[in-house]
C-alpha cells in the first residue's frame, strides 16, 4: 500500500509551499511525499477496491447523483467569494472560475503567508512574506495598499471593511479598513465568519508549544470568549457554525500528529468542547456543512508514516450529524482525497493527487478534481 503524511497544497520544488486560504487554510506536503508513490495494493485489496469503488446506499445519495464538472487545469488554490467562484492555480499564475463567470484574466499574487477574495471575488487581500498587506482589483490589475507591519499576524475579513491583527497597524489613509480587532500577540493563525461579524484566533502558549489556546472576538462587542484547547491535541482546521453560537474544530493528537484526528464542537464563550467524530483523515468544516475523508479498515503504520488505505470513505454532512452525500473511493486512482466546501454549502471540490512524476511547472505532486453542485442533481 502506498504511504503518506497528511497533506496540504502542493508546492513547487525547492520552494516554500504555498497555502491555501480556506476556512480551514491548508498545509504543507512536503513531509508526505515520502514514499507515496501509487504502489499497487496486495492482490485482496485490489480485488475490495474493483468491488467497492462508488458503493452506494440506497438511502444516501453519491456525488455521481449530483451534478458535477472537472476541474480545470492547474490546481485548486481555494473559494473565492461568496459566490460560488474557485481560484486556480499554475505556477504563481492564478484565474477565478465560476458558473455564473467567465474566467477571469490570469493574475500573478507573491508568495503568500494568506489570500482571501471579497464577496464579489473582484478584489483579492494578500499578505506577503514582509507583513505587507495590499488588495489586487483582478480586472484592471491594480494594486493598492491597505496596512503594513513587518511581524504581526494579519487576517482581512471577507467583506474587506475590517482587519485582525496580533500587533498594531498602520493602515492606508484612505479609510477602507473600518474596524480593526487587535488579538493576542501569540496569535498565530485567525479565522472570520462568513458574514464578518464575528472572529476566533489561535495562540500558543511560549512555554508549552504544544499547548494552544482560542480567542472569539465580535467585531463591535469586543472579546466574547476564551479557552484552551482539549488537553492531548493539537490544532488543525476550524471554522464557525452558521448560528455563531459554536466553533467547529479539526483537533489532531500531540503524540500522533501524523494519525487520524477528531472534530470538536465548542461553546464560544469557554471553548468547552464535545468531539462530534473521530477518525477523520482530511477535513473540510463550513457553517453549514461538512466534509470529511476517513478510511475504509484500520490503517497501518511504517516506521515513518501511514500506509494510504485501500479506500475512502468521503462524506458530506450537516455539522448536526445528518449525512447529505456519501461514496467511497480506492486510493489507488485517487490518493489523498480531499473536499473543500464552499462558503454557501451549496457546493464541493474533490481534488486528489493522480501522480508524483512528470507534473507540469516543477509541482512535487500532479492533482486533478471534480465540482459538485449539491443544490443539482443528475437526471
Amino acid at each position: 500500500m502506498p504511504r503518506y503524511r497528511q497533506s496540504g497544497p502542493y508546492g513547487q520544488r525547492g520552494s516554500e509551499l504555498w497555502r491555501d486560504n480556506g476556512p480551514g487554510c491548508g498545509y504543507a506536503l512536503l513531509g508526505l511525499i515520502v514514499a507515496f508513490l501509487f504502489l499497487f495494493p496486495s492482490g485482496a485489496e485490489a480485488q475490495v477496491q474493483k468491488r467497492d469503488v462508488g458503493t452506494r446506499s440506497s438511502a444516501i445519495p453519491t456525488f455521481d447523483d449530483f451534478r458535477h464538472e472537472a476541474l480545470q487545469h492547474g490546481y485548486f488554490a481555494g473559494w473565492c467569494g461568496s459566490q460560488e467562484y474557485w481560484l486556480m492555480r499554475e505556477n504563481r499564475n492564478f484565474t477565478i472560475y465560476g458558473v455564473a463567470k467567465e474566467a477571469s484574466a490570469s493574475f500573478v499574487l507573491p508568495e503568500t503567508v494568506e489570500h482571501r477574495c471579497d464577496s464579489s471575488g473582484e478584489n483579492i487581500a494578500f499578505t506577503d512574506r514582509k507583513g505587507q498587506v495590499s488588495q489586487l482589483n483582478v480586472g484592471s490589475g491594480a494594486t493598492s495598499v491597505l496596512a503594513n507591519n513587518q511581524e504581526a499576524t494579519v487576517s482581512v475579513a471577507p467583506d474587506f471593511s475590517s482587519i485582525a491583527s496580533s500587533e498594531p497597524l498602520n493602515l492606508a489613509s484612505d479609510g477602507r479598513m473600518k474596524n480593526v480587532i487587535v488579538v493576542e500577540s501569540r496569535t498565530i493563525r485567525i479565522f472570520w465568519k462568513n458574514d464578518s461579524s464575528m472572529l476566533f484566533a489561535v495562540r500558543v502558549f511560549p512555554s508549552m508549544k504544544d499547548m494552544s489556546a482560542i480567542d472569539v472576538f465580535d467585531v463591535r462587542k469586543g472579546r466574547l470568549g476564551s479557552g484552551k484547547l482539549p488537553a492531548g491535541f493539537t490544532f488543525r482546521r476550524g471554522s464557525f457554525t452558521a448560528d455563531g453560537r459554536y466553533l467547529l474544530l479539526f483537533l489532531v493528537p500531540v503524540a500522533d500528529e501524523d494519525g487520524d484526528g477528531t472534530i470538536f464542537k465548542c461553546r464560544i464563550e469557554d471553548i468547552k468542547c464535545d468531539a462530534i467524530m473521530a477518525g477523520v483523515m482530511r477535513v473540510s468544516l463550513g457553517e453549514n456543512i461538512i466534509g470529511t475523508v476517513r478510511s475504509v479498515g484500520k490503517r497501518k503504520r511504517g516506521e515513518e508514516s501511514y500506509y494510504e488505505p485501500a479506500r475512502y470513505l468521503v462524506e458530506i454532512r450537516e455539522w448536526g450529524g445528518d449525512v447529505l452525500v456519501r461514496q467511497k473511493f480506492a486510493s489507488r486512482t485517487r490518493g489523498l482525497m480531499q473536499p473543500n466546501v464552499s462558503p454557501s454549502g451549496k457546493k464541493v471540490v474533490l481534488t486528489w493527487v493522480t501522480s508524483f512524476t512528470g507534473c507540469e511547472g516543477g509541482y512535487v505532486a500532479c492533482t486533478a478534481g471534480f465540482v459538485v453542485d449539491l443544490s443539482r442533481r443528475s437526471k
